[in-house]
């Protein structure tokens, strides 16, 4: 977070058969933007990288990853 508070980083983890992604997501609230970029990932999943913006429901029940992935 940085001094001010303006700063959310949350960091997620999608688990599954082939291996697991960890991205985190880094939620600006002074601008009012949220990005999301590819840590790390496993078995078929490791060599990923990505980012993009995130967006939300009205209810913050559903998030949207846009962007870019890439090995």
């Amino acid at each position: 977070m940085r001094a001010d508070g303006t700063l959310i980083t949350l960091r997620f983890v999608a688990k599954g058969k082939k291996g697991t992604i960890t991205y985190v997501v880094k939620i600006d609230t002074n601008a009012g933007t949220s990005r999301w970029t590819i840590a790390s990932g496993t078995k078929a999943y490791k060599g990923l990288h990505g980012k993009g913006t995130e967006t939300e429901n009205a209810s913050y029940t559903v998030s949207t990853l846009r962007g870019t992935v890439s090995r």
